[in-house]
Parts: C-alpha cells; sequence; structure tokens
C-alpha cells in the first residue's frame, strides 16, 4: 500500500458518536461537538562519545479530549461515575472516500478536571479529558463482540492497531 494523493481523503467534518463501556454496557455522553486525539512522544538528547548527539524517544502519552454539546445533572452525574475506574472507549470519526473511521481504545480513564462555562452568552459545552493506558502489545478490538452495536466494523477476529494505545478501523461504506 502506498499513500497517494487523495483529495477524498481530506476530512472537514467528524462523527458525533463518542461512546464508553460503564457497567458492560455501550454509553453515550449525548451529543458532542468535537474530539481531539492527542499522541506526545518526549524525548531526551544523548551526548555520544565522539560529540555527535542523538534524541531518543523516551516516554510516550496519549490523551483524548472530547467537548460535549450537551449539559445536564445525569452526565454530570455520569461523568463522575466513569471517572471512578478505567473503561473502553469508543468514537465514530465519520466518512469519507468511502470509509468510515472509527477508534477504540481498550482502556482510559477519565480525568475529572472538565471545564463547564456558565454564562448567558455561551454554549454550555463540558470539555472532558481522558488519560489512554499502554498495552502490553499492540492494542487490538474484536469489532463483533467488543464494539458497540451500531458500530461500522464487523468481524470475529481480533484486529490490531499500531500501536499499544488505541486502534483505527476503516471500514467500506456504500
Amino acid at each position: 500500500m502506498a499513500i497517494t494523493k487523495n483529495k477524498n481523503q481530506i476530512k472537514l467534518t467528524s462523527g458525533n458518536n463518542f461512546k464508553v463501556k460503564y457497567n458492560n454496557s455501550w454509553i453515550t455522553l449525548g451529543n458532542i461537538v468535537e474530539g481531539e486525539l492527542t499522541n506526545d512522544e518526549s524525548s531526551e538528547e544523548i551526548v555520544l562519545a565522539d560529540k555527535s548527539a542523538v534524541e531518543i524517544p523516551t516516554v510516550q502519552k496519549v490523551t483524548l479530549k472530547i467537548k460535549l454539546a450537551q449539559m445536564s445533572k445525569e452526565i454530570l452525574d455520569t461523568i463522575d461515575n466513569i471517572c471512578a475506574g478505567t473503561l473502553p472507549g469508543y468514537y465514530y470519526n465519520g466518512y469519507s472516500d468511502s470509509k468510515h473511521m472509527e477508534f477504540f481504545w481498550p482502556e482510559m480513564k477519565g480525568r475529572r478536571n472538565f471545564t463547564l462555562k456558565m454564562s448567558g452568552k455561551d454554549h454550555q459545552a463540558i470539555d472532558l479529558t481522558f488519560s489512554i493506558f499502554s498495552q502490553n502489545a499492540n492494542a487490538a478490538v474484536t469489532p463483533n463482540t467488543d464494539l458497540p452495536s451500531d458500530k461500522y466494523a464487523t468481524g470475529a477476529s481480533p484486529v490490531s492497531g499500531t500501536n499499544p494505545f488505541y486502534v483505527v478501523l476503516e471500514t467500506a461504506g456504500a
């Protein structure tokens, strides 16, 4: 497979489907405004005996930020509950180039550092951050059993990602 210039792969919109698996059920936190996946790898400079230097990767941190469009007591209470432990996460990233794109995180932890701006002129949205846990091997998912029922990917065999944090799935669409 070779990467080519493909205007159909330019994404201007995302999906509006973020879910977490809580108490053995996939639940939504309502409409979302946006999601942001950050993969941040730190490095350390090593000076070699010949006075040349090389930067070596040291720490990799992956986070997911979700901006929820809805706000209610039920959503705030649910955030408190899901932040109490680790859980899997799912995000539908929309359709382009005749494919549906989905993300799966086997293990993530919500942090209670959300922001809720309350005023008479602003949309009340909740910014929520999840820390993604590294797995012992590349992350994997079995679509038929590990994903929500409204997913696009199918299959009874595990699909592995290319990193220990998450799996990106692409499924041909009509």
